[in-house]
């Protein structure tokens, strides 16, 4: 018996963005231009990997131009059990104003490595979002379409970041 709510899986792979992408109605598309073709509506897309602090202060995530939504995830809240009830923040799209928008912010230690999971989701019509990380002074760590060295799918050892328990469509 297969454990959690996000399979079937039709696409698994490693990435080295996250966002930055956008697809019109009607459309087709492959995630981050490689694996299967699908089609822009009713899809989603779900994304985990460590986020190593390089230096030691406040660290903001940012997700912009959401169509239809996105959920985001750090520490314990990233491995397991992660749901609405949780989100560090959630960025939906909404019908009065546009594109969602939505940001956290978390205190880091230099060489610490956290959990991140990011969810995105697109019902009809068009899609996108755009994710970034900055220190609290403004200053660039992660944005979408560029790979990051400070982004890892996993920690070189466990006991600085744990592997995360369970593989893509067994998640709880």
């Amino acid at each position: 018996m297969k454990r959690g709510g996000t399979y079937p899986v039709l696409f698994t792979g490693v990435t080295s963005s996250a966002g930055g992408f956008s697809c019109s109605q009607g459309q087709t598309t492959t995630l981050y231009g490689r694996g299967i073709e699908f089609s822009c509506e009713q899809y989603s897309i779900m994304h985990r990997a460590y986020l190593v602090a390089p230096y030691g202060g406040q660290y903001v995530f940012y997700a912009s131009n959401v169509d239809d939504d996105f959920a985001f995830w750090y520490r314990e809240e990233a491995y397991t059990g992660f749901d609405d009830s949780n989100t560090m923040f959630r960025a939906p799209y909404q019908d009065s104003s546009g594109p969602g928008q939505g940001l956290t912010t978390w205190y880091l230690q230099p060489g610490d490595y956290m959990p991140m999971r990011i969810a995105f989701g697109n019902a009809y019509g068009g899609s996108s979002f755009n994710f970034t990380i900055e220190l609290g002074n403004g200053t660039g760590l992660v944005q979408s379409l560029f790979a990051s060295q400070y982004v890892v799918q996993y920690a070189c050892n466990s006991a600085e970041g744990a592997p995360f328990p369970y593989d893509f469509g067994d998640e709880v």
